[in-house]
């Protein structure tokens, strides 16, 4: 919201120097958090926030981002406000904490922390959301609740810069355009998915879903 990015540009107003050019900065690293912090209701960083935290990095203070989203989402997010990239508050040679600590850089970008969810854990959960045993099925033809259920929840696993999933679904479209978070990719069965995403995404951080109501 406009009152929420105002209070943030207040905020780190008072980490950068005076007009008469002696520092009035209380820390010399800055921790944000972006959903609902430093984005708004829109997704996107506002000017005169953009402005506060470029104040901020001029001034020698450290930002770095602390948030649940995936990094190749704070970086997008970021880029809304042209605060990507080596002079900016997030790149691949940032230090942050992503995906709610699930997968950590230190300075440099170099991975301090990452969790991978077993493997026999994204299985069932895909098994159980898709109600599929091998190949995907989402029972709309069943006459039962499989259809009802699997349209009104999606479920994809982080997996680097991608993420994957076994059918595409609105939930996931909006995830990736307006909550700048990595493209679904769909597979057509549970073990396509589980072998793509240890070749080619490097494991699992985490699952994530959503449902309708």
């Amino acid at each position: 919201s406009s009152s929420s990015s105002s209070s943030i540009s207040a905020s780190l107003e008072r980490f950068v120097p005076s007009a008469s050019g002696s520092s009035t900065r209380k820390a010399d690293c800055l921790v944000l958090d972006l959903d609902g912090t430093l984005l708004n209701r829109d997704c996107l960083i506002t000017p005169h926030t953009a402005e506060a935290l470029r104040d901020a990095v001029a001034a020698g203070v450290l930002v770095f981002i602390a948030t649940g989203k995936a990094r190749p989402a704070a970086i997008r997010a970021a880029a809304t406000a042209r605060l990507d990239g080596p002079d900016g508050i997030v790149s691949r040679a940032h230090p942050g904490v992503f995906l709610q600590g699930l997968d950590v850089y230190g300075r440099g970008g170099g991975a301090l922390y990452k969790a991978h969810m077993p493997m026999d854990v994204v299985r069932e959960a895909f098994e159980r959301v898709y109600q599929t045993s091998n190949g995907f099925s989402s029972g709309s033809n069943d006459g039962g609740d499989g259809g009802s259920r699997a349209m009104a929840m999606a479920l994809t696993a982080f997996c680097g810069d991608e993420c994957a999933t076994l059918a595409a679904h609105p939930f996931l479209e909006e995830l990736s355009s307006k909550y700048h978070e990595p493209r679904s990719v769909a597979w057509g069965s549970v073990d396509e998915l589980l072998q793509a995403a240890a070749a080619s995404f490097g494991g699992f951080g985490t699952t994530g879903g959503g449902k309708g109501g």
